[in-house]
């Protein structure tokens, strides 16, 4: 179909859920967590909002967001500053990870955690990423259906492997206010684990073949 070039990340981010009543909210220690932050990060420039039920802590100069959402019952540590999905590192993020829900306290009481990875990507030699998903993945039975003239369409990938659920969302991209075709593809991957994380050297290995997986995938899903 088309090779995949410019491919940039937008955010990876990792969430964890911990056991019901795994964390006390109130009791967090914002100050260990911008410490860690700066000891992680260098020039570090570290803000924090608290609200009723939810802590951010946010280093705007490297783009490093923590939260910490009560109501919803999961902390999500997050990088979100463009960068090449080839240049992009999941060691400090991991990190940093590990020290926030040490400090928080739930060790050994997460029930499930996500990789979440938000990137985008241009088609080489095309001009509308949206028609070639619709005449690759949608099927003229479906196009027939619809009332109207069917001009794009973007596709939603769930799948599972050793355990783990997979979603995989590819949806075209459009400029303006007009919504102007391009060649660029929005997409986004989540990747769900059940229990506790596993040792920090095996949990960065199992993230980085994650993380590898799904740049894999997407040259075959476009080739």
């Amino acid at each position: 179909m088309a090779n995949i070039i410019n491919h940039q990340i937008k955010q990876v981010n990792l969430t964890f859920i911990p056991e019901e009543s795994g964390f006390d909210f109130s009791s967090v220690d914002t100050t260990r967590l911008k410490l860690k932050i700066s000891e992680i990060f260098s020039d570090s420039k570290i803000s924090t909002t608290q609200l009723p039920d939810m802590l951010i802590i946010f280093d705007p100069n490297n783009q490093i967001n923590i939260t910490i959402w009560e109501s919803q019952n999961r902390i999500i540590v997050a990088f979100s500053k463009l960068t090449p999905y080839t240049s992009f590192s999941l060691e400090n993020l991991l990190k940093l990870s590990a020290e926030v829900i040490t400090i928080i306290g739930i060790n050994s009481k997460i029930k499930a955690y996500g990789l979440n990875v938000i990137s985008s990507f241009d088609l080489e030699s095309i001009d509308d990423s949206g028609v070639l998903i619709k005449d690759n993945f949608i099927s003229e039975e479906i196009v027939k259906k619809i009332d109207g003239e069917l001009k794009s369409a973007g596709v939603n990938f769930v799948f599972e492997k050793e355990s783990c659920r997979y979603n995989l969302k590819l949806e075209p991209r459009f400029s303006g206010l007009e919504l102007n075709t391009t060649n660029s593809v929005d997409a986004n991957l989540n990747a769900h684990f059940k229990g506790n994380p596993p040792a920090s050297a095996d949990f960065l290995a199992k993230l980085q073949l994650t993380y590898d997986t799904f740049g894999t995938n997407l040259i075959k899903i476009f080739s």
